[in-house]
């Protein structure tokens, strides 16, 4: 929320037909205030609708997350809107399938210390770990994705594009946590990826189909009525994703070859 305010502000600083207000302090600081009121609001129905024991620890969450992008805006700069060189390298680097397969070495190594652990605190640190990794593999950029579908891709390829070092992780990731410590933890690592791959349909399908804004908004939208319907209907969530993947995929795929 933090970024998509100092990115909004930054535009109507020098493109916008709100130079005038957006260069006020005065009138930044209640523009971001109202927002971060929105998101709140946001939050709260999302974590009272899904767990409302955990209401405190989500509204603490997003206060010290806002709290500390707006001090960096405020005392380090603007937060960057548009990518540098070297971040799109790196995020191109990270798609090539022998990073996946190093990432999956290292996780594969991180077993060795884990061995004196609990099967439980296994599975939960395992866990965490190919998310963390399954999320740096699947690092996108809206520009490239959407001038890609605009070149003629179809939504599905840009995927398949993106998605070939988190599958070669999971290729190595997968089997030799099953060799190593069982079915249990391999499980919870093909969990963990397959949750990811469809994070990075959903967003990918959104980029191509709207606007990063929109489709940013979109997303987080959509994923709290999932999070609703696995909470409550845990049975129709594979098939709520299903749905919800295939109508998006139709929206994007309109957009092919549409540069304007």
């Amino acid at each position: 929320m933090s970024r998509l305010l100092s990115a909004r502000l930054a535009f109507h600083r020098t493109d916008g037909v709100l130079a005038a207000e957006a260069l006020q302090r005065r009138s930044c600081r209640l523009y971001r205030l109202g927002w971060h009121c929105i998101g709140i609001l946001v939050v709260a129905a999302v974590t009272l609708a899904a767990r409302p024991g955990m209401l405190p620890f989500s509204l603490a969450a997003y206060l010290c997350g806002g709290a500390t992008v707006e001090v960096a805006a405020r005392h380090i700069g603007h937060v960057r809107t548009l990518p540098s060189a070297a971040g799109w390298r790196a995020r191109r680097l990270l798609h090539a399938p022998h990073i996946g397969v190093g990432m999956a070495i290292l996780q594969l190594l991180s077993l060795v210390p884990l061995a004196a652990l609990a099967p439980q605190g296994q599975l939960a640190i395992l866990g965490l770990e190919a998310v963390l990794f399954a999320a740096a593999l699947t690092m996108i950029d809206d520009a490239v994705v959407r001038f890609e579908v605009g070149s003629g891709h179809s939504p599905l390829r840009i995927v398949g594009r993106h998605a070939r070092a988190l599958l070669a992780f999971a290729g190595v990731a997968i089997p030799g946590c099953w060799l190593v410590v069982g079915a249990g933890c391999a499980s919870a690592v093909l969990l963990a990826c397959l949750a990811m791959l469809f994070f990075l349909a959903l967003r990918i399908c959104a980029y191509c189909a709207y606007g990063k804004r929109l489709a940013d908004l979109g997303i987080t939208i959509l994923i709290g009525v999932l999070a609703l319907i696995g909470y409550a209907l845990p049975m129709l969530l594979p098939v709520a994703m299903v749905a919800i993947l295939w109508r998006l995929e139709r929206r994007a795929a309109a957009n092919r070859w549409l540069l304007a």
